[in-house]
Formats: C-alpha cells, sequence, structure tokens
C-alpha cells in the first residue's frame, strides 16, 4: 500500500471514530445540546483535530445525514431493479428500508431532519452539500420509478411520479420528527412503529387503483 494510499485509509478511520462519537453525544444531548467540545471528549481528540476533518458542527452533523442516505440509495437502487417484487411490494420494501436505517441508528435519520428543518445544510462544505443532494435525488428518483412502474401496471392511480415520491418520503420524516418530538416531552409516548404502519396503509390506500 502507497503512502498516498495509507493516509486516506487513516482519513476515513478518523472521520469514522470522530462521527461514531457524534452520534453517541447526539443521542445523548441532542443537537442544541450537542457541541464540538463535547464530541471531541467522547472521541478522546482535541477540538482542533475535529475542525481538521469537519469545519463545523452542522458539517458533521451532514456526514452522518450522508451515511444515512447511502444506505438508503444502495437498499433502493437493488430493489428496483428485482424482478421477484411487484410495485405494491416493492413499494412496502422501501418504507421498510427507511425503517430499518432509522432504526439501526435514530441519528442517522433525525440528523437529516435536522438539516432539512433547521436549514443547517447550508452551512456544510461545498463537496458535501453536492454530494448529498445528489444522493438524495437518486433516492427520489428510484422512488419514482417504483411508482411508475406501478402506474404502468395499472396498480397505482395515475399522477407525477416524483410528487408522490417526495410525499412518500416526507410522509416518513414528518411521522418520525413529529414522534420524536413528543418523547421530549414524555419518554412515554412511544408509538413510532404503529403511526408508520399506519401511514404506510393511508399513503398506499390513496394511491391504489
Amino acid at each position: 500500500m502507497g503512502t498516498a494510499e495509507r493516509r486516506q485509509r487513516e482519513k476515513k478511520q478518523r472521520e469514522e471514530q470522530i462521527q461514531e462519537a457524534a452520534v453517541k453525544v447526539l443521542l445523548e444531548k441532542g443537537f442544541n445540546g450537542a457541541t464540538i467540545e463535547g464530541i471531541a471528549k467522547a472521541a478522546e481528540l482535541s477540538p482542533g483535530t475535529i475542525y481538521l476533518y469537519f469545519k463545523n458542527k452542522e458539517d458533521l452533523y451532514g456526514s452522518i445525514n450522508l451515511r444515512a442516505v447511502q444506505e438508503i440509495d444502495r437498499q433502493l437502487k437493488d430493489l428496483v431493479l428485482s424482478k421477484k417484487a411487484d410495485p405494491m411490494e416493492k413499494l412496502r420494501l422501501a418504507w421498510q428500508a427507511l425503517e430499518t436505517v432509522y432504526c439501526q441508528s435514530p441519528v442517522n435519520i433525525q440528523a437529516l431532519i435536522h438539516g432539512q428543518l433547521q436549514g443547517s445544510l447550508q452551512d456544510i462544505s461545498p463537496d458535501l452539500l453536492a454530494a448529498l443532494n445528489s444522493t438524495a435525488r437518486n433516492i427520489i428518483n428510484q422512488m419514482a420509478d417504483i411508482l411508475r412502474q406501478g402506474m404502468a401496471e395499472n396498480v397505482f392511480h395515475q399522477a407525477n411520479p416524483w410528487a408522490l415520491a417526495d410525499i412518500f418520503w416526507g410522509t416518513f420524516t414528518g411521522v418520525v420528527a413529529w414522534e420524536e418530538a413528543k418523547r421530549t416531552t414524555n419518554p412515554e409516548k412511544s408509538f413510532l412503529r404503529p403511526t408508520l404502519d399506519q401511514a404506510f396503509k393511508v399513503f398506499t390506500k390513496g394511491i391504489k387503483v
């Protein structure tokens, strides 16, 4: 392995170390309570080292966002190409993919929602923002492909597939954001799973022929 390759590998390992520390701090403190100093302490690094890899806290959030959307993108690519599932089953599996990524680490989707609602994505580095936008477009296009297939097979009502894909994504993230907001005032209110199930039923009932 050459020097350049070794440095790149070490850079990636350090970034992952910082991201994992950030996830722990975000789960404990929330987005507003988390600080670069706290994340540095959890990563056993100096704040200055954090800034070598991420220009600010929003940039670090954005990198966590990117991990989440890349995993969703990967799962949807396999799903769109599948010949075994019909459009309704693909739609169910797409929803399940979102749930899986969220349940693996709630911070993944929470960071994504935070960036969308708080407008913090404007403060991240241009390269990271470009990667996020590109991956998000891939996700919406793949969702639109599934919906368009359903329309072609007369399973779904005829409509703008990209608009429906936006509604699909917005429904999921909206339910997650609302349920998490309720949990901050009352931790016993844990109705995310049944609410997501009901939201999916309502969505599919509305588009099904």
